[in-house]
């Protein structure tokens, strides 16, 4: 056998070739003819009659010759519209051949068995498997959450990523068309309808990536149901020190007028509130110190100003201590927490 010998087949005898020729004269009709300037539809349309006179019309073996004119087409941008429905031809499915996978997927058979697809990787989906998760963990910082997911292990349940969303569902998914992997995230400019409360030590901020609402697509649905929390917290503010022999250390005169603001980066507003509970003085750097002398009374704001005094019988060093409060105002206003320690005033000099 070699290269240079020509082979030829006997047509099958029970294919009808008139018939088979017209199928392919339909390159020559509508919306095939908006493409005749820049391709020439006769070569196509003779390969077309010479294959189907040769081989059985199975497998959308005739709409492949069809659909070989189109991509023609395409290459010289010129689309053929709607020539699938208009000649019932049913779409193809991509075959691994055309697809791309990342390096911790496969190309293979999907479960429902009639398509390809990217699927994990054994090594890769073993440790979420293990879990019972889709990616993850999730990634917490200040106000705002990131949760990325794996869209092969989704796929594994079902669940198609572009059906996702979280609380808000304007809040979708940002898919890396290299790594196929979906990423959500929200923060403290769009909380993407995030659940803010307190359980008194810490903040806890909640929020979902889910399915969207069955009822958008009538009576039935043709994705698995899925849900998965994203939680994070912020521990309330320790108690915030200034004076002499800290870092901000200052050189105040007794009786200047001291002003001072308590301020939390990147806080929502709407969200949140910081509070005063109480400020206080002491002699030495611990905010512990039997002596105390109150500044704050309850109900004072973040903004505070005083002027300066010294204790009696002391050195010059005053340190001031202040603790503050963050508050969820959907629970309601937020109340300063004063011990009366610091409404009684020890000896002091201004």
């Amino acid at each position: 056998m070699s290269c240079e010998t020509t082979y030829t087949e006997d047509t099958d005898a029970s294919i009808n070739c008139n018939e088979t020729a017209k199928w392919c004269e339909v390159l020559k009709q509508q919306p095939f003819s908006a493409c005749h300037l820049v391709v020439d539809p006769e070569p196509y349309i003779s390969a077309c009659s010479s294959s189907l006179c040769r081989y059985p019309s199975v497998d959308g073996f005739n709409c492949d010759l069809l659909e070989a004119y189109s991509r023609a087409c395409s290459m010289h941008r010129v689309q053929v519209e709607d020539w699938r429905t208009q000649t019932k031809c049913a779409e193809t499915h991509a075959t691994c051949q055309e697809m791309y996978c990342s390096e911790h997927e496969f190309c293979g058979e999907k479960h429902n068995g009639w398509e390809s697809g990217c699927l994990c990787r054994a090594i890769f989906a073993s440790k979420y498997r293990a879990t019972n998760t889709f990616g993850g963990p999730t990634r917490c910082r200040g106000l705002g959450a990131t949760l990325t997911m794996a869209t092969c292990l989704l796929e594994e349940r079902g669940v198609d990523y572009n059906t996702l969303h979280m609380n808000d569902q304007s809040c979708v998914g940002r898919v890396d068309n290299v790594t196929h992997m979906v990423t959500f995230s929200f923060d403290e400019i769009n909380t993407c309808g995030s659940v803010v409360k307190s359980n008194g030590s810490n903040i806890i901020y909640e929020n979902s990536i889910k399915t969207q609402n069955s009822s958008n697509f009538g009576i039935i649905t043709r994705h698995e149901d899925a849900q998965v929390q994203l939680s994070c917290h912020i521990e309330q503010p320790d108690t915030q020190s200034v004076g002499s022999g800290s870092k901000t250390d200052m050189e105040i005169e007794v009786d200047q007028r001291l002003y001072l603001e308590l301020a939390a980066d990147g806080l929502d507003e709407k969200l949140l509130s910081l509070v005063l509970d109480s400020c206080w003085a002491t002699p030495e750097p611990s905010p512990k110190s039997s002596l105390k002398y109150g500044i704050v009374e309850e109900g004072l704001s973040v903004d505070l100003s005083f002027s300066m005094f010294q204790f009696t019988s002391r050195s010059g060093n005053v340190y001031l201590h202040c603790q503050a409060t963050l508050c969820v105002n959907e629970e309601g206003p937020c109340a300063p927490k004063c011990d009366n320690v610091f409404r009684r005033r020890r000896s002091v000099s201004h």
